[in-house]
């Protein structure tokens, strides 16, 4: 996929595009923070235009598309900028400046990303399929299995000529 006749353009937009992920990097950074001891219903941050001021990093005005406090679900519902950058910074305070990066790695991100504060708000550029294959690993609670094209073959009758030999790490 990716072209009118691959003949001519072998390229394959899911494994070969690179795009910011956007919101879509926002549960890894939840993930990490729920690891790290964050209940999601009883952990609060308020949404509010802020600057995250981190050591090492410039410092990083964010703004806030609502007010108040949010718990964890409530944010990831909002897709609130403002606090999943305060989890982010707490996250990487905890646990070191690569926290979200290492957890987005463990997911199944295969591409080189920056360990920049906004890459929780995605600005990595990564493949559709290491997004399919970060997602795939959450929805298996935590299974990550590398992502594979064909699983199973069968001819007319059912008898199976290939399967896939799929392991799986958490």
């Amino acid at each position: 996929v990716g072209g009118l006749n691959f003949k001519k353009q072998k390229y394959n937009l899911a494994w070969q595009a690179q795009r910011q992920l956007g919101s879509s990097a926002k549960p890894f950074t939840l993930a990490g923070l729920i690891e790290a001891g964050a209940n999601p219903s009883q952990t609060y941050y308020t949404a509010q235009n802020i600057t995250i001021d981190i050591p090492g990093y410039a410092p990083w005005p964010v703004a806030a598309h609502g007010a108040g406090s949010m718990n964890l679900i409530s944010a990831t519902a909002a897709s609130e900028n403002s606090i999943f950058a305060q989890m982010a910074a707490d996250l990487m305070l905890k646990r070191g400046n690569d926290a979200v990066i290492e957890m987005m790695n463990r997911l199944g991100f295969t591409s080189e990303l920056a360990p920049v504060l906004s890459a929780v708000l995605g600005t990595n550029e990564v493949t559709p399929l290491e997004t399919a294959s970060a997602y795939a690993t959450l929805a298996a609670g935590g299974m990550y299995r590398k992502p594979q094209a064909v699983v199973k073959i069968t001819n007319a009758n059912g008898k199976t000529l290939y399967k896939a030999k799929i392991k799986g790490k958490r």
